[in-house]
């Protein structure tokens, strides 16, 4: 049995994050792509940590040039994952699990 450490992503440029992106959509030869599209078809990096860098997922897609899917967009013009996504980045600012305790 052979074990094999996992590549560590330190240090990645916004521009390897997007041309990853864009990478997986046009392997799925699609215009956009979910967070579930790039995690199974072969995304190197995080989602979380693309959505961190560029204000969600919304915002990695538009600065490749992608457009978000209808599903991906609230009335409010913001995602459901990002929305919640900063949810929890706003709970673990404060320290707490969930909302519940505040």
């Amino acid at each position: 049995m052979e074990f094999k450490l996992n590549d560590y992503h330190r240090n990645i440029s916004d521009n390897d994050l997007l041309e990853d992106i864009l990478r997986v959509a046009s392997n799925l030869k699609k215009s956009s792509i979910s967070q579930s599209d790039y995690k199974n078809n072969g995304g190197k990096y995080g989602v979380g940590t693309i959505a961190k860098r560029f204000n969600g997922w919304t915002g990695a897609l538009q600065k490749c040039g992608l457009m978000p899917n209808k599903k991906q967009i609230t009335v409010s013009g913001i995602s459901k994952t990002d929305m919640i996504s900063d949810l929890q980045r706003v709970a673990e600012k404060i320290c707490k699990k969930n909302f519940y305790n505040v």
